[in-house]
Formats: C-alpha cells, structure tokens, sequence
C-alpha cells in the first residue's frame, strides 16, 4: 500500500494511507497513457473533420481513437491521493512539497483535477518536488532572500543544437541574420521547418530569447555545431542559470523494458535483479540530453554527443541556482524501493543545483516554447523565484493557449491574462479545452522554489 507521511509546520508528523499501490500504479499508467495520446487522437479527430472515414484512417491514428480509455483514472487518482492529503493540509496551505516514491515518481501532480472538469490542482497550490527529505530540509534551513537579480549572476542558453554534424566541421553559430529573435521575427522564426536533421525550431527562440530576457546580466548563447558536451560541461559550473534546450531521452534497460518509456512501462521500477552489465546496472547512464555531434539516427548517438546523469553528478555545480531543462523525458529513470529517481533532476541536486525544471514525457516543441517564454519573462523581467515563474506560466497556458501562442514576448505576459477576462465564458471554456495536461504539465519542479 501507499502511504504518506505529512510534515507540518509545529505539528506532530502524521502518516495518512492512501491505498493499495497496484491499483493506484495502475490508475497512474492509464493516465499517462492518455495523456501521451493526446498529438495522436488530436490529430486523427482533425483528418476524421475533413470527411475522410474512420475505416481510412491511417492505423497509427485509428488505434488511440478506437482505444477505450478509463478517462476517470485521473479523478479516481485525486480521490485516492489528494483527497487524503487535502483533508489534513486545511485552507491555510498554499504551498506543498512532495517526495514521491514508486510510479507516484511519475505522476503529473499539478494536472489532477480538482472541483470541476478543467480544474486543476496547480490553480489551488504551488507544488513543488524534492529529492529526499535531509536534503529539502537543509535547503529550506538557508534564510529566504528576495530573487537577486543582479548584473553578477552569469546566464549560460544552449539551443539550436545541429546534431548530425561532425564537431569537426563547425562553422560557428547561426547566422544572427537567418535565425534573429526580435519581435518581428518571433513568429516567423519560432517553428518553421529545417532542413538540419532533428532540428529543433524552438529551441533557438527559447535559447535567444533566455539572452534577451537576461538583461545586463554576463550571458553565453552557445548553438549550432558549437553546441557540444565538452563546451555545456565546460560552461554551466561557472553559471548562476542555465536553459538547455535539447533531445533528451530515457532509455530502461534491455533486457527490462519495453514500449515506449513516456508511456510509462512498469520495469521502470526496478524491483528484481536480473544480470546486467556494470555499465546497465548504473541508472545515471540511462538519462541523457543530445548535444552537437555525428548523429545519424533518431535512436543512437556518436560516443560523446550525449551528456548522462551520471556526468552531471560530477560537476561542481554549487552556483546554479536553476536549470531549466527543456528536453524529452529529463525528469525520468529508474525507481528502486524507497530511494528517490535516479534522473537527471537528482544528478543537478548532487552536483549542488538547487532547482531542477524538467520534463515527465516527450513534449511537444510548439506549446514547449510558449511555456518556457512565459517562465523567462517572469523570472528575469518581473523577478520571480522560479516555482512561482513556472507555475504563472502554465497558468498563463492553461486560461489562454490561443493568446499566449500569439505573445512575442516584448509586453508582460499578464497582460494575456486581462485579455481572457474580457472573453465570454463559452470562449474561455473553448481555450481551456485547448489546453490539455500533455501541452503544459509536463513541466515541473525539484527544489525549494527559491
């Protein structure tokens, strides 16, 4: 069964079950199934609008809409886990900080729905991940001080990463001229197509634009060929933030997985021994980000284009007070009984990081874009500390999709805000629809916010 223990300020601490585990892992795995769907069905319901029958349907659309999906897993999932804990944190509580363990590790917290349909939980709490406890426990034992934003704190933006060409080759960064940000060229540039293979269009706006943001700050964008895990490795110990804006990928064990990881295949969580090589038995060596190099394939890489957990673990990353990995998959890995996951957010932490923005499924470069613009105006322009930035920013994607997808990211991003108000409730309704969890809850946060 699962159980939580809940620590409260002045309180005794209270142990509260919530369960058997096997139906709640099973309630978690349902949803993210969905959720990871939701391009696909998306997708088909639009081909199945222009006319064309179900039974033409392309096979890799007609199967998750002929799929019978338990769409009340996650209410069931907020009546058996949150209900609970809800009961005993009282109306007071705002804030909340979690420490999951098993399959919880892989559960969207902040989307479970609350209230009403297209409620969400992040609309009533600030939530937040740690690692374990002796560690969140010392983090929050440090004085709070206000965001300093001042001109010494170094910003490092990686971006626009060409992956399947030789380091040997580079020719430098992109053409400020082909790829600019500027207000005009926001739209333009944001998602065209490349002729760069895996190219990712975003990842040069939101690279550029982390610069942009940054102000007076000392600031490094690094792109292109450029781009390679020596110059990351070489550059984010001196950095106070960082954006990496890459592929990422977590790739299970051999001869335990099967599927796709963002769907969440129960061998994630390791709990037999089976025989593995040294190298398959380190769990930081499954969590990666791409960086620039031969890349010829979607599924491999050349030795060295990949940067692991487990190098990240041996950085002196003690200055970093926020990376903000804009990747596939950075927030998962394995899971062993009682022990917290062993991804890339736990190898920043190890290496002194204090907060970790990361990813719990393969996400969408578009709608990734969006929320990560919003998240960087708020935490360089209005000073946010970035649990705070973070949680505006999908709010801000929650209430007003359309809006926020039309920002060039030069006016305060509440302004959007103001905007939704003026809407009728049938268009609020409409846009909310619009944004399902799989467009903006991926995203979430391992630190003390600060």
């Amino acid at each position: 069964e699962y159980g939580a223990f809940l620590v409260r300020k002045n309180k005794a601490v209270e142990r509260i079950d919530l369960g058997d585990a096997e139906e709640i892992d099973s309630l978690i795995k349902e949803w993210r199934k969905w959720i990871s769907a939701t391009p696909k069905r998306h997708r088909g319901q639009k081909i199945l609008a222009t006319g064309v029958k179900r039974e033409n349907l392309p096979d890799k659309y007609k199967k998750y809409l002929e799929h019978v999906w338990d769409t009340s897993a996650d209410r069931q999932l907020t009546e058996k886990i949150w209900v609970p804990l809800a009961k005993a944190l009282g109306n007071q509580c705002k804030s909340v900080y979690l420490i999951p363990d098993g399959t919880l590790c892989f559960l969207p917290f902040n989307a479970l729905p609350i209230s009403s349909p297209n409620r969400y939980l992040i609309e009533k709490y600030q939530i937040m991940l740690a690692p374990n406890t002796p560690w969140l426990a010392k983090q929050l034992a440090i004085p709070t001080r206000e965001v300093d934003a001042g001109a010494d704190k170094a910003l490092l933006s990686v971006g626009g990463v060409f992956y399947n060409e030789p380091l040997e080759e580079s020719t430098g960064n992109f053409s400020k001229a082909a790829y600019p940000w500027t207000a005009e060229a926001a739209q333009r540039s944001r998602f065209v197509r490349s002729e760069k293979k895996y190219f990712l269009p975003g990842s040069v706006v939101e690279s550029r634009y982390a610069v942009h943001c940054a102000g007076r700050k000392p600031k490094l964008l690094v792109e292109g060929n450029a781009a390679s895990v020596g110059k990351v490795v070489e550059l984010l110990p001196k950095s106070n933030y960082a954006i990496l804006s890459t592929h990422g990928k977590y790739t299970a064990s051999p001869s335990l997985a099967s599927g796709d990881p963002a769907m969440l295949d129960s061998n994630m969580i390791l709990t037999e021994r089976e025989y593995l090589s040294p190298m398959q038995r380190n769990p930081f060596l499954k969590p990666i980000l791409q960086f620039a190099g031969n890349r010829t394939t979607t599924e491999s890489a050349s030795t060295g284009s990949n940067l692991t957990a487990h190098h990240v673990a041996t950085l002196p990353l003690k200055k970093l007070q926020w990376v903000l990995l804009s990747a596939c998959q950075a927030s998962l890995g394995d899971v062993r009984a009682g022990e917290e996951i062993y991804g890339l957010p736990a190898a920043f932490h190890m290496a002194g990081a204090k907060n970790v923005i990361s990813t719990l499924w393969s996400v969408p470069d578009q709608e990734t874009t969006q929320v990560n613009m919003a998240y960087l105006y708020k935490t360089f322009r209005e000073r946010k500390p970035p649990a705070v930035a973070l949680r505006e920013a999908q709010l801000l994607y929650i209430n007003s999709p359309k809006r926020l997808g039309e920002w060039n990211g030069t006016v305060p991003p509440p302004q959007l805000q103001a905007k939704t108000k003026q809407q009728s409730e049938e268009e609020q309704s409409r846009d909310r629809q619009l944004a399902e969890p799989y467009f903006w809850a991926a995203f979430q946060l391992s630190g003390s916010g600060q």
